[in-house]
């Protein structure tokens, strides 16, 4: 099933539930505070029952989602990482999820169909029962400390795209979007070192070597279109694993440029495959990335996908 393709659902549907809308006013740098007053004006006018949710940060967001009376939905006005730091309450509460893309890269909503800035688009999903969506459940950790948890609705990645996205913030001002992410690529090459990793899939090796990256991936891309796992469905009950291995370093923009347009799959050093669990072992902690959440250097991961775990109320939009 693609994402063109509406998921079958046997859920009777009474009609909008109330929406908890977390508002990240930062995101897209800021384009999420300026599309405020429009979006409230809109829930007003289809005279949906809404609460705003403002916080300091992810844990502030995700405790009020938490407090919410049983019944309400969330909609989360922003990007990928509006969307995850509320993820843990809309899969073990089952609260059903919308996604208002207002943010950076939009990855997510991007699979959808929708474009960035499409909050009325989005909103039409209230008219339909929601959608069992995949989402993965993450472990990791290293010698001597404790293992994290988290929930995935993109994925995840270690190595170097975790290191370009702890770049993205040095970027100077002036770059945005695509360009901000290759300025921050440009930058982690010049700092790049390879480690020994082991990646598995379903318990079986794909992998091994001084490795590049490795991303365990729900939907099919980050960093705002850059094409990861092209093949990725979040409705099929799976995960893929893509694992690029030794590579010389000028051969690495051209490599980048291929992702961007996910044409990667047929290189030489790139390994990509499906299945329910992915266990990556570094020999050396490399720093990690959830959704875009930096959760600093790790030696390894335990990635697992959950079928239908997010009820989500966004439907496709052609284009």
């Amino acid at each position: 099933m693609t994402a063109g393709q509406t998921a079958p659902s046997t859920e009777l549907w009474a009609g909008p539930p109330p929406l908890a809308v977390v508002l990240n006013r930062r995101a897209g740098l800021g384009r999420a505070e300026r599309a405020w007053p429009r979006l409230q004006a809109e829930l007003k006018a289809r005279k949906l029952e809404f609460r705003l949710i403002e916080s300091a940060g992810p844990a502030e967001a995700l405790a009020a989602v938490q407090a919410l009376p049983a019944g309400w939905a969330v909609a989360a006005v922003g990007g990928d990482g509006t969307a995850a730091a509320v993820l843990p309450a809309v899969i073990e509460q089952r609260r059903p999820l919308l996604l208002l893309p207002l943010g950076t890269g939009n990855d997510f909503a991007g699979f959808l169909g929708l474009k960035t800035g499409q909050y009325r688009a989005a909103l039409d999903g209230l008219n339909q029962p929601p959608r069992a969506a995949d989402a993965l459940r993450i472990r990791y950790g290293a010698a001597g400390q404790a293992a994290g948890e988290a929930y995935s609705l993109n994925g995840v990645g270690m190595g170097f795209d975790a290191q370009l996205t702890a770049n993205l913030p040095l970027a100077p001002a002036w770059t945005q979007g695509t360009l901000r992410y290759l300025w921050a690529a440009l930058a982690t090459l010049q700092q790049l070192t390879l480690h020994p990793c082991l990646a598995e899939l379903d318990g079986q090796p794909l992998a091994s070597g001084l490795t590049l990256l490795c991303s365990v991936m729900n939907a099919s891309s980050v960093g705002g279109g850059f094409q990861f796992s092209p093949h990725s469905d979040v409705f099929d009950g799976q995960l893929n694993l893509l694992v690029a291995g030794e590579i010389q370093r000028r051969q690495i923009p051209a490599l980048i440029a291929q992702v961007r347009a996910g044409r990667h799959l047929g290189h030489p050093a790139v390994r990509y495959a499906a299945g329910r669990v992915a266990e990556l072992h570094w020999q050396h902690p490399v720093q990690l990335h959830v959704d875009g959440d930096l959760k600093g250097a790790h030696s390894w991961l335990r990635a697992e996908v959950l079928p239908g775990a997010v009820r989500l109320l966004n439907h496709p939009h052609p284009g």
